[in-house]
């Protein structure tokens, strides 16, 4: 079980050292509350920004009484008694860490914390219009001053250069000097909870993930290198998905990966399919 936080890049923190007496406990993966002790569990290795904005999430499951709130730079959100997901944003009002607090006998899960770094999208994107589906499609990285088309080629100005774009034999996904890589993040969800197994990717290169770029709804979290996976006939397979901190089987309801080309990004990249093996997660596993 872990607090996830974003500010700029994913930082995964073990939850268990900050789990006080006060009715918290570590019971199979999940943070459990007793109603005869009520009170907080305090996160102290992420920095709150006094006027920044942070979005929560967690799942309540088994309440008998009593419920959570969530507090981040001095500010509480509502008491939540109800079983399900929850979620909501709170905006720092000065530099307190992040608690939990319970008065009831409950367990909570997949607790995520994250920090909104840009509420204006513009600042940190490009819209990419199309004009075939008669729509705006994707948000790029790049940022060019200016920028036209001729014919079938587009031109952008950056910094008073001018540049073109789709010409043949150039690194893909380098723009303006600048060396990007290309990311596919993607949720696979279940009526159950499942227990995570193998994962195989269809594609013309081995490709990653992002650091803890794979993460379960009961909150496990690892990554995977191009070391970790085994090629055969252009298939490439990772066959033992476990935790990172405690190598114990990924389960949840869901699973989230986010891949990158980040370890070979000087070709292009492409990828046909990916198949992830799982079952029926069993109290005995």
């Amino acid at each position: 079980m872990s607090v996830t936080t974003v500010q700029n890049n994913s930082v995964t923190f073990d939850i268990r050292p900050y789990l006080t007496d006060r009715g918290w406990s570590f019971v199979g993966g999940r943070m459990v509350h007793q109603s005869e002790n009520s009170g907080y569990f305090e996160v102290m290795d992420f920095s709150i920004q006094s006027g920044q904005t942070y979005q929560y999430s967690f799942q309540l499951e088994n309440v008998t009484s009593g419920g959570v709130k969530i507090s981040i730079g001095g500010v509480e959100s509502e008491l939540f008694t109800t079983n399900g997901y929850h979620q909501g944003d709170i905006t720092a009002t000065d530099n307190s860490n992040i608690k939990v607090w319970s008065d009831g006998d409950l367990q909570v899960t997949a607790l995520t914390i994250l920090q909104q770094v840009s509420e204006n999208i513009s600042d940190k994107n490009t819209i990419t219009w199309s004009e075939q589906r008669r729509g705006w499609v994707t948000f790029k990285e790049m940022l060019p001053d200016a920028g036209f088309s001729m014919f079938t080629r587009m031109y952008t100005f950056k910094d008073g250069n001018l540049w073109s774009h789709q010409v043949e034999d150039t690194i893909p996904n380098n723009f303006y000097g600048e060396q990007k890589h290309s990311r596919i993040k993607f949720p696979v969800s279940s009526v159950g909870v499942k227990t995570y197994q193998s994962l195989a990717i269809h594609s013309n290169k081995v490709i990653g993930t992002t650091e803890n770029g794979i993460e379960t709804q009961l909150g496990n979290v690892t990554d995977l290198i191009s070391y970790d996976f085994e090629s055969r006939e252009g298939i490439h397979y990772a066959n033992k998905l476990r935790d990172a901190i405690m190598d114990d089987k990924l389960k949840g309801r869901y699973i989230v990966i986010e891949l990158t080309d980040e370890e070979s990004a000087d070709t292009y990249l492409q990828i046909f399919k990916i198949v992830l093996k799982s079952n029926v997660s069993t109290p005995n596993e």
